[in-house]
């Protein structure tokens, strides 16, 4: 299934007209991989998970085997919200999300937001979580973003779709965001995914095979992305431009 929204749009949404292409604020060609992950819930009403740091260390460390440079890994306590949210309500992510260029959160999700164990929040709206109003990605350098957690990418949700909850005011440069349109489980997903990004699929489609390999059949992983973004991870394909302000966005789910 596939789903594609644009702000301006002609022919019954066949041609699209984009956005024009910012550089942004990249760091050539430094590639930054940077994790965090959280098995300890007991401060919230969410279960423990016993995956979420292998989970997010294999994808951390999997890059770092084919030479990107590991930013940081940051686990239970020391993995906080603030890290993924814009200085507009208190946020960090220009010292830390933004500054990757592909970064992976494991731990719990849900349609609007996705679930720390200790609150780091920095206005104190949405405690122990990112909201999706408190994100805007890639205005400094971050492409994609995995958030493996349940629902973060479902696709109906009584606030809005999954455009108007995690895309147009969350991409600002951003390429690209996986993670899941239903449930998902607590199992290892971030080398296998790698280990078919650098046999040369693409971003979202090694993302999908992944989770055909290792999640059960319930399981439907996304995507969501710019049009013009469908990526390769560098050196292994072609990348799309930066945009700061996309006009089409693709949305797509795929069953495991």
């Amino acid at each position: 299934m596939i789903a594609i929204k644009a702000w301006i749009y002609l022919l019954a949404g066949l041609l699209f007209i984009l956005a024009p292409v910012y550089a942004g604020n990249d760091d050539s060609n430094v590639r930054e991989v940077g994790v965090e992950w959280v098995e300890d819930y007991s401060n919230t009403w969410l279960g423990n998970l016993q995956n979420t740091r292998e989970d997010a260390e294999s994808f951390y460390n999997a890059l770092g085997n084919i030479g990107w440079t590991k930013r940081f890994s940051y686990g239970d306590a020391l993995a906080w919200e603030s890290d993924f949210e814009k200085a507009g309500v208190g946020g960090s992510d220009s010292n830390y999300i933004d500054t990757l260029d592909f970064a992976y959160f494991s731990g719990h999700g849900s349609p609007t937001a996705f679930w720390f164990g200790t609150s780091h929040d920095g206005d104190g709206s949405y405690t122990y979580r990112v909201h999706y109003t408190e994100a805007e990605w890639g205005d400094m350098d971050l492409e994609w973003v995995t958030i493996s957690a349940c629902e973060v990418l479902k696709y109906d949700d009584p606030v809005g779709d999954v455009f108007d909850r995690w895309g147009w005011g969350v991409f600002k440069g951003l390429h690209m965001i996986l993670g899941y349109d239903t449930i998902s489980y607590d199992y290892v997903m971030g080398s296998r995914f790698v280990s078919y990004m650098t046999d040369g699929m693409k971003i979202k489609d090694a993302w999908i095979q992944a989770n055909i390999d290792i999640q059960p059949s319930d399981v439907y992983s996304a995507y969501l992305r710019v049009c013009e973004n469908d990526d390769y991870l560098p050196g292994y394909g072609s990348v799309g431009s930066d945009y700061d302000s996309p006009t089409c966005l693709a949305w797509g789910r795929v069953q495991s």
